[in-house]
């Protein structure tokens, strides 16, 4: 070829032969002398030093060539995988040398006897002097044949490195050069993986695009509940509800709808509809209607104080109880986000927690209810409501004419009753629950419990409430409306709920059922206002009819007297008639027959003094109720 295209053929050549020599021997220095004397070697440098060696815009290998007044260059590497890029450095010998010794803070690798000409200092030192031999002409001849066979065979990998060459002429890789590497290496992918990442990518967007638009639609959707919810709150803003303070079922704990909960509020709108808000153990408030709320309290209310037993089909995780166990659900509790009743049994030593929604389960034994007549002022009111045992508090249920303590209207309030009828099983429920739904004043729909039978303390208390009664009935009298009749007193244990019993004239009866009468209204105006004055809540129950209940017949004490002298009398007659009967049949009887007649005598004798001394009794027992009733009477006056 011309003449420069041959130079720069050599020079290339040159530069792979150098490149291909120092890779084969590692780490170790090549050199290569050129026709003016200078001389080149080639260094292995680590790829983590080579920007240390080159500097900040290459001020580090700028200033060692202006101090060494050698040539350095840094090769690219064949790949991305090296740990080692090549470093040329050309010039003199003493200039390359020097370099080298200031290369050694930026090499570390670099071995220390070698110099640019490849030879040690003290032997170099030595040959120095000695010309060197001028090599013969076949010597020429044949180092110049093996140098061409060298060239032809590494023809074949010069032709794909002759671009990699080219580019080692620059110091450094440029950031220009590694975007050029990889726009050649994405241009290597096919048309097919091209295809499907494109189908990828579209069906990417349109996953996007969707979620956008069911994003914007949820957004939408909130706003028009929230605009709902504030037109609802304005609305429900304009009512005058009241906040219910008379006894509610605040803080009983049920199962919602939502999850577990407690009751927070009870609420009453001006048409008598009752709203219940239950806080939520999860977190939020929940506040239906009174008629969704009952089902939730009655199946928490009605489970308590009952007794129950272990299923058929055991799921629970401990060991199966003994058979015949029987377990009390003693109290419902909760228990992170959920609620569980407690069960107890004498059988284990340790309670049993079970969920509230896998109680039903669990099957219920056998209940019992009992009528109880509440104590009241006076006694003929005969106001009965029914009541459930409560196996927490007695494990034997209780006989009719026992005086029991009871749950009161409200918690923390106590009745006195006596029990007039046992019921057992679905009977005893079916009555309890249709007159529990009646009561007013009773939000969980599930009858109060029994709590257990009246002491010697209990007692006192109702004889001290007893004059209570009879000190409140007449100023609920006198502050009723014409027409109506007070017809009694009944108070809790201890005297702060007050029950008035009250009789309307039929005229007066509500046509319908969301009306009250102008009587109605007035008997409970006047029990509220004898509530108020007495420092207690109240609630009244209003009969209709046109005669007043009987009213208690007084017996004088000469009455009492003779309707005894005439029974004493009687029993003598029947006595002495039995005895002249006997006499008379037997005339010819032995002594046995007489003694039994003086017998019968001594025990006529007898009963005529017992019976003396118990007309005595209740003669002394009458004056002292009557200096009693008189004692109150001036204390009324």
């Amino acid at each position: 070829g011309d003449s420069p295209d041959v130079r720069t053929a050599k020079k290339l050549v040159l530069d792979l032969l150098d490149e291909l020599s120092s890779s084969k021997s590692g780490a170790a220095a090549r050199e290569r002398r050129g026709e003016d004397g200078s001389v080149e070697e080639s260094l292995a440098v680590p790829v983590g030093r080579i920007g240390h060696l080159i500097g900040k815009g290459g001020k580090n290998i700028q200033d060692l060539e202006k101090l060494t007044g050698a040539r350095l260059r840094v090769l690219p590497a064949a790949n991305d995988e090296e740990d080692e890029q090549r470093l040329l450095v050309s010039g003199t010998p003493k200039a390359v040398d020097l370099a080298k010794k200031h290369l050694r803070k930026y090499i570390p690798t670099l071995p220390d006897e070698v110099t640019a000409s490849g030879v040690p200092e003290r032997r170099k030192t030595e040959t120095a002097a000695e010309p060197p031999a001028e090599p013969s002409p076949g010597e020429s001849l044949r180092g110049r044949r093996a140098q061409a066979a060298e060239v032809l065979e590494a023809a074949g990998r010069a032709r794909n490195s002759l671009k990699e060459v080219a580019r080692s002429r620059s110091s450094s890789t440029s950031s220009r050069t590694r975007v050029k590497r990889l726009r050649e290496r994405k241009k290597g992918i096919s048309l097919e993986e091209y295809q499907v990442m494109l189908r990828k990518q579209k069906e990417l967007d349109a996953a996007a695009a969707k979620a956008e638009e069911m994003a914007e639609s949820a957004r939408a959707f909130a706003r028009r509940v929230a605009e709902e919810d504030r037109q609802r709150e304005e609305v429900e803003d304009s009512f005058d509800w009241v906040e219910e303070s008379g006894p509610s079922a605040l803080g009983r704990l049920c199962v919602t709808s939502c999850g577990a909960g407690r009751v927070s509020r009870v609420v009453v709108t001006p048409s008598n509809r009752r709203y219940i808000s239950f806080e939520l153990l999860a977190g939020g408030v929940l506040q239906v209607p009174e008629d969704a709320a009952l089902p939730w309290l009655r199946a928490v209310e009605g489970s308590l104080g009952s007794r129950v037993s272990a299923p058929a089909e055991w799921t629970e995780g401990s060991s199966r109880p003994p058979s015949g166990a029987v377990w009390v659900v003693s109290e419902l509790l909760p228990q992170g986000r959920r609620l569980a009743f407690r069960l107890v049994t004498p059988a284990e030593l340790f309670p049993r927690f079970v969920e509230a929604g896998r109680l039903p389960a669990w099957p219920r034994l056998e209940s019992v209810v009992y009528l109880v007549e509440l104590s009241t002022t006076p006694e003929t009111v005969g106001h009965i409501m029914p009541y459930r045992h409560d196996y927490r508090k007695s494990e034997k249920s209780y006989a009719k004419g026992d005086l029991l303590l009871l749950e009161g209207s409200r918690p923390g309030l106590q009745d006195v009753g006596i029990v007039r009828k046992v019921l057992y099983g679905a009977k005893g429920e079916k009555a309890a629950m249709i007159a529990a739904q009646k009561d007013p004043l009773n939000l969980s729909g599930t009858p109060r419990l029994a709590l257990q039978r009246c002491g010697a303390a209990e007692k006192i208390k109702r004889e001290q409430i007893t004059a209570l009664e009879r000190m409140v009935l007449p100023l609920l009298a006198s502050r009723l409306p014409t027409g109506a009749t007070a017809l009694g007193v009944g108070a809790s244990l201890d005297g702060t709920f007050l029950r008035f019993f009250v009789r309307l004239p039929p005229s007066t009866e509500a046509k319908g059922a969301d009306q009250e009468s102008p009587a109605a209204q007035g008997a409970a105006a006047a029990a509220a206002a004898v509530g108020a004055l007495l420092g207690c809540l109240s609630e009244v129950f209003a009969s209709f009819g046109a005669e007043p209940l009987p009213q208690p017949k007084e017996v004088t004490t000469k009455e009492v007297q003779e309707k005894r002298k005439k029974a004493r009398d009687k029993v003598l007659k029947a006595a002495r008639k039995k005895a002249k009967e006997k006499k008379a049949s037997s005339k010819s009887s032995s002594s046995s027959s007489s003694s039994s007649d003086e017998f019968l005598l001594a025990m006529a004798k007898r009963g005529d003094k017992a019976l003396a001394r118990v007309a005595q009794a209740e003669e002394r027992a009458e004056k002292v109720h009557h200096k009693e009733e008189a004692a109150e009477l001036r204390n009324l006056v």
